[in-house]
């Protein structure tokens, strides 16, 4: 089990490898910059739980893939 999950997430084992995430390059080799994460905010501080809903292909795994990105620039435990 941990492998599948190492394997989706590859950032816990080198936190750097985000930066080669397909979704990750693709939306920071755009021309037009999407910055989504201004308009959707999650209190992560606070014990809740979010869904994140939406039609395919409008961003949902990208937008957790920047925020993930965001965290771990900010010192955030990769693991967490």
């Amino acid at each position: 089990m941990e492998e599948r999950l190492l394997f989706y997430n590859p950032w816990w084992s080198d936190p750097a490898r985000i930066d080669s995430d397909k979704d990750i390059k693709a939306v920071e080799s755009s021309s037009i910059k999407w910055r989504q994460e201004k308009i959707v905010h999650f209190a992560l501080e606070k014990d809740a739980i979010y869904t994140l809903r939406g039609p395919r292909q409008v961003g949902k795994t990208t937008l957790l893939k920047k925020m993930i990105k965001n965290l771990l620039k900010n010192g955030v435990k990769p693991q967490r």
